[in-house]
């Protein structure tokens, strides 16, 4: 696995090693060995989560609060994705600010989106399968939500303009 890109704050964009031959391909989604090496901190991964969803669906911006905050390693198993990450430390210089991953099952990438990141991802073909892998469990009473068309981020007008398929809870803030 080799670092595609490093985006602020520890982003990280990775790229499996992919062996092909006659038969297809093979490569490791995930080896938490490797990427304690890469990170240069220990990961520890509790909980693997997969969503299905259709075209112009919009899920997010999820993160958890602390005590139960986790790190992402997000993919696309099918389709393809718009992953859009939105900084949540307010002590950050770019607190409030987005930053955009194209990821499909086409290119392989996988996202790490460290804790102080919100996620969310718009579904650009017709449906896809996206799989992520986090480093702690999910806990109701934690989680929060930003909504994607709240003024204060700084979100591409094209995608807010798109007709977006939402969830009600993606709809409102609690952060």
């Amino acid at each position: 696995m080799k670092i595609l890109e490093s985006g602020p704050n520890g982003i990280k964009v990775f790229e499996p090693k992919i062996f092909k031959d006659r038969r297809g391909h093979f490569y490791e989604s995930l080896n938490v060995k490797e990427l304690n090496k890469i990170l240069k901190k220990k990961i520890n991964i509790k909980q693997s989560n997969v969503s299905f969803s259709k075209k112009n669906v919009f899920r997010g911006f999820h993160f958890q609060k602390k005590p139960h905050a986790q790190d992402k390693f997000v993919r696309v198993l099918q389709g393809k994705i718009l992953d859009i990450v939105v900084s949540i430390d307010k002590n950050s210089k770019i607190y409030l600010d987005s930053f955009y991953y194209e990821l499909s099952e086409k290119n392989k990438k996988i996202l790490y989106v460290p804790k102080n990141f919100a996620h969310g991802f718009l579904v650009l073909s017709k449906n896809a399968t996206i799989e992520y892998f986090v480093t702690n469990y999910y806990s109701k009473s934690h989680e929060r939500n930003i909504n994607i068309f709240d003024e204060r981020l700084n979100i591409d007008k094209k995608i807010i303009k798109k007709k977006l398929i939402m969830s009600n809870k993606d709809m409102t803030n609690n952060f």
